[in-house]
């Protein structure tokens, strides 16, 4: 009772001392320090989102010459473990009811190396959208890169790379992931798969 208590008043006191940075925070959402975040002004948050500590959460709006506009978007419920790494260049969706594992690496952007001539640091990032279904489950130190979009509630199983997108009811492992169960909705029973998510037979 006294922990429930403790939580709610420190939810309201980061809500009273945070909302005028971030563009969308409730009463109820939630970030531990140590905790590192830039570009508040374009992180929306849902209700009840919970960072535990060593978050490290960046919106990028310049590189170089190159000028973004990220886009930070977290649904409802949805909650990450210990040292979180998510970086945002122009859109990141991710829904409600998630659950991220600790050391979680979440990037809507790469930097371009094809100049042999420059250090990958002098050259321009690429950039590609990231979108994280509803109910989805991120195992330990998964990696999901730019351009994935993965439907709702897929499993990512633990050390995952994740470079590609996946539909609902997905089941992931292995760098690069493949998918090696999904959900059939004729059988209402969960399949396995071939690495491209056919049913095997």
């Amino acid at each position: 009772m006294i922990k429930r208590i403790f939580n709610k008043l420190r939810c309201i006191c980061f809500y009273y001392t945070q909302k005028q940075w971030y563009g969308q925070l409730y009463k109820t959402d939630f970030v531990n320090k140590p905790l590192i975040i830039s570009g508040k002004k374009n992180i929306f948050l849902g209700k009840n989102v919970f960072f535990r500590d060593g978050a490290r959460i960046e919106c990028i709006s310049s590189w170089k010459e190159q000028k973004f506009s990220p886009k930070l978007e977290i649904g409802d419920n949805t909650t990450f473990e210990q040292d979180l790494h998510l970086i945002c260049a122009n859109h990141v969706k991710i829904g409600s009811d998630c659950v991220f594992s600790a050391r979680v690496f979440i990037s809507d952007l790469s930097h371009e190396y094809k100049d042999i001539n420059k250090s990958v640091m002098q050259q321009p990032l690429v950039v590609k959208d990231i979108e994280i279904g509803d109910g989805c489950f991120v195992g330990y130190g998964v990696c999901i890169l730019p351009g994935v979009h993965l439907g709702k509630h897929c499993i990512v199983g633990a050390n995952a790379v994740v470079t590609k997108s996946y539909p609902d009811f997905c089941v992931l492992t292995g760098n690069p992931s493949v998918c090696i169960k999904r959900y059939d909705v004729e059988s209402k029973t969960w399949k396995k798969t071939d690495k491209y998510g056919n049913f095997i037979q």
